[in-house]
């Protein structure tokens, strides 16, 4: 096992910085290039077939609503989940290190991905391109241009970005399904489609499927699952039928009130 000051090290090799990257949080060799290329045409057919896109992963990283990519796809099918920061998201600020879960976080420009591990009481920057240096992990975000990757709690994450749903329900004086339907036609006049809840709705539903993903059927998550497949539905509907209103009202109302039901036990 490549080692450097403890830590698990892998030096560049073509561009595979993404692998490099997650092995360094897994401590080991978990993945290599072949099973790498394969988590990548696993993850473009995903995208495909959830949001018609064809672009491929291979070239670039994809960043939809729900904040996926290659390196979340990955994580969340070995168990693990992570917060997309965008680039220059932190500008100024401070990592919120109470939230990370382990020991480590990935932080990226735009055209580099790299970790931040925790090891003895210290922070190391550990990058296939550079090696492995201490880091002063409260500075890291006075750097321009990058973006991080924080892995979180799922169910916290979950509650977060339904508990911000809420927030702007609540905002909205939104107690009812009709209520959101009378909001979703404002959005669309000022084409904004879901406007501030569009993020916060695709996250919660990735989370959702994160729940599941993987496991067998129980009945107990019958919720889950039904969820989960009329969001899967609704996306497939809102692109066939052109980003329509219509489509809007037959699905985000129901949606808003099972993520309501599921965390906070409040329906619309």
């Amino acid at each position: 096992m490549p080692l450097t000051n403890g830590i698990y090290y892998e030096q560049q090799r073509g561009g595979l910085c993404r692998l490099h990257a997650l092995n360094a949080f897994f401590g080991e060799a978990a993945l290599d290039a072949k099973q790498f290329q394969k988590y990548m045409s696993d993850f473009d057919e995903q995208m495909k077939t959830k949001y018609k896109e064809s672009i491929s992963c291979k070239q670039f990283d994809l960043v939809n609503s729900d904040q996926n990519n290659i390196i979340s796809h990955i994580l969340k099918k070995k168990g693990h989940y992570a917060r997309y920061i965008p680039l220059n998201g932190l500008q100024g600020k401070q990592l919120p290190l109470d939230e990370v879960k382990g020991d480590f976080i990935f932080i990226y420009n735009e055209s580099h991905i790299w970790g931040l591990k925790k090891h003895q009481n210290m922070w190391w920057s550990v990058d296939s391109m550079r090696g492995v240096r201490k880091t002063n992990i409260y500075r890291v975000t006075r750097t321009k241009n990058v973006g991080f990757m924080i892995p979180v709690n799922m169910k916290k994450e979950l509650y977060n970005h339904v508990g911000e749903i809420k927030s702007l329900l609540e905002k909205e004086k939104i107690t009812s399904k009709d209520d959101v339907k009378v909001y979703l036609k404002k959005l669309n006049e000022k084409k904004e489609i879901l406007g501030d809840l569009e993020i916060h709705i695709g996250v919660a539903m990735d989370l959702v499927e994160a729940q599941i993903n993987g496991t067998e059927y129980n009945a107990a998550y019958k919720p889950i699952y039904d969820l989960n497949d009329l969001y899967n539905k609704f996306l497939t509907d809102f692109i066939e039928k052109k980003y329509s209103l219509e489509t809007l009202n037959e699905y985000v109302p129901e949606i808003l009130s099972s993520l309501m039901t599921l965390c906070f036990q409040i329906s619309l």
